[in-house]
């Protein structure tokens, strides 16, 4: 109970309900456009889609998001979130740039949806809206570049990640390749070798990195496991 100021008494016992339904039907909405995007560009989809396919109403989705650009910002955002989670529990001290980029990857192209990717991407060379996942690759990139193990520009080189990444969930998303198949580590290790690692280095670093993911992915704890694909 609440007293307000003219001494009328409130009560906030609703409050943590409504909260949830809020955050459930904010949820809906993100799961909503992250599926929608497996198979369409950002500029494709409609706010009465993405609400149908929720379940919910036009008016609920502007009580939520301004427009169908900051949904998708807000999925992209909750995706590489997840990613970047996982990646970081995947890593161990001592980890060279080129082990955690090989990481991300993996991570990234058991996990991550088509376009959403790639729009993001995008997204984040047009506007100060940039998920922190990405601030955090261009400074890794960076790093390896500064230090040595990368001999790409690292301006070049995120635009290298992200459209292996974006081509390679486009590619298992479509049935060209088999998610989670060998085709992840040899796009990994291409990528590397862009980068500028020379071929055993790539090879051996995406070897022991998707041993980490493989392990990661048969462990029995739910919250410890690699990609829902």
């Amino acid at each position: 109970l609440d007293t307000g100021h003219h001494g009328r008494v409130t009560t906030t016992a609703g409050r943590p309900r409504r909260d949830h339904r809020k955050l459930r039907t904010r949820r809906a909405l993100i799961e909503a456009a992250q599926s929608l995007l497996v198979d369409r560009e950002v500029s494709e989809l409609a706010v009465t889609e993405i609400t149908e396919a929720a379940d919910v109403g036009v008016g609920t989705f502007y009580n939520h998001f301004a427009n169908i650009e900051e949904l998708v910002l807000a999925a992209a955002s909750d995706r590489f979130a997840v990613m970047e989670e996982r990646t970081r529990r995947l890593s161990r001290e001592g980890d060279d740039v080129p082990t955690t980029v090989a990481l991300g990857l993996l991570v990234g192209m058991s996990y991550l949806e088509p376009n959403l990717v790639w729009w993001a991407f995008r997204s984040s060379l047009e506007s100060d809206h940039v998920p922190p996942i990405l601030i955090v690759a261009r400074e890794l990139l960076d790093t390896g570049w500064r230090r040595g193990d990368f001999a790409l520009d690292p301006a070049l080189s995120l635009y290298l990640v992200a459209g292996a990444l974006n081509g390679s969930v486009l590619a298992a998303e479509h049935g060209d390749v088999p998610a989670g198949s060998d085709t992840d580590a040899e796009v990994a290790a291409a990528v590397l070798r862009q980068l500028g690692c020379d071929p055993v280095t790539a090879r051996s670093t995406v070897e022991e990195a998707a041993a980490r993911v493989a392990s990661a992915s048969t462990t029995t704890d739910a919250d410890h496991q690699v990609g829902p694909r």
